[in-house]
């Protein structure tokens, strides 16, 4: 019993996850403990008062259990943006560190495919593409602001040498990274 004086009861809903829809697999799979939202929670009522009324019968659970699974689906995520954010911070601080989209996936605790949908939600890139955004943007600050040489920026942004940071900023349609450092330095320059 809780302090309330009032039982705790749980839940367990054990269903085959082959036979549910592909959200509902890969949002259990993620999460078998979930914290029941209030249309839930309503259902679990209902099913309890008939359950000590003894009214509850084959056919009325066979009802009910389409009813709470749609329910337990739809419940939010917990948890989802602090660890996204955590990970985000991670990739940020270590930019250079063997970034996979599987390893970005394993510290968000979602699988790689919700990853994608995440990213894609919330940014508008894959998780690669904001890697790789992410490996610039701390170049394009080393490049301005330290006297580390790009070997070494590009070393610690994840590129295999000076040569593959130069490609990356290209394709990204910026300048190569001498160019950019010479260009943040007269900027710099100017302003004092």
């Amino acid at each position: 019993s809780t302090m309330s004086g009032l039982p705790n009861r749980s839940v367990i809903v054990d269903i085959h996850l082959d036979a549910a829809a592909p959200e509902l697999r890969e949002h259990l799979s993620e999460r078998p403990y979930i914290t029941l939202t209030p249309a839930a929670g309503k259902l679990i009522d209902y099913m309890g008062c008939l359950l000590d009324d003894h009214r509850a019968d084959r056919s009325l659970v066979a009802l009910w259990t389409p009813l709470m699974l749609d329910a337990l689906a739809h419940a939010p995520s917990p948890g989802v943006e602090t660890r996204l954010a955590r990970m985000q911070a991670m990739v940020q601080v270590e930019p250079g560190q063997d970034w996979t989209v599987a390893r970005m996936a394993r510290e968000a605790a979602l699988s790689v495919s919700r990853l994608h949908v995440v990213f894609r939600e919330r940014f508008g890139l894959t998780p690669h593409a904001w890697l790789t955004q992410q490996r610039l943007d701390q170049a394009r600050r080393w490049l301005a602001g330290s006297p580390l040489s790009i070997a070494e920026i590009a070393h610690r942004t994840g590129y295999s040498d000076q040569s593959a940071l130069t490609r990356a900023m290209r394709e990204a349609g910026e300048l190569s990274p001498g160019a950019y450092r010479r260009r943040a330095q007269e900027a710099a320059s100017k302003l004092r």
